[in-house]
């Protein structure tokens, strides 16, 4: 057997342990562990996974802007914020992260979303993991109790 056949014999394991024994996180950087909603006009996360939540930002691109025109800041926040699977957290609502900007939501068909969140890493090393995935109003606009997840998908129901 070559070198570098060993070594990847001896890589391949070690990536699957770690994996196996949640050493790094179930998503990745494009994908979310939350989905994003509108709740009583306001833009709100739904978790669908428990996290320490350290900043958060929103940014929204209406429909029909170019890909070249700017993203425009829905909302910022931060602090420590600790959710649990199933929790909603309603953007500028009670117990979310101190809002640091606030703008109203465009809920237009075909406006993008990006969401930037930083969470607190849960590997024995510390640190934070951040997040960054996108989403689209749908062809209908987002209405109120819809969610979005990161692929593309609606539901009534978050994280279903």
């Amino acid at each position: 057997m070559t070198l570098k056949l060993r070594m990847i014999w001896m890589v391949v394991p070690v990536f699957a342990v770690g994996t196996l024994v949640g050493c790094g996180p179930p998503f990745t950087n494009n994908s979310s562990p939350f989905e994003l909603g509108l709740e009583n006009g306001h833009l709100a996360f739904s978790f669908c996974q428990g996290e320490t939540v350290i900043k958060a930002r929103v940014e929204q691109r209406p429909s029909g802007s170019s890909e070249a025109s700017s993203w425009e800041d829905v909302w910022s926040g931060s602090g420590r914020l600790v959710v649990k699977a199933g929790d909603v957290i309603e953007l500028g609502g009670e117990g979310a992260l101190s809002a640091t900007e606030f703008s109203p939501v465009d809920p237009s068909p075909g406006t993008k979303y990006t969401v930037y969140l930083t969470v607190e890493s849960r590997a024995s090393s510390g640190g934070t993991f951040d997040y960054q995935p996108s989403f689209t109003s749908p062809a209908g606009g987002l209405q109120d109790g819809e969610w979005l997840d990161s692929s593309g998908g609606v539901s009534g129901e978050p994280c279903s």
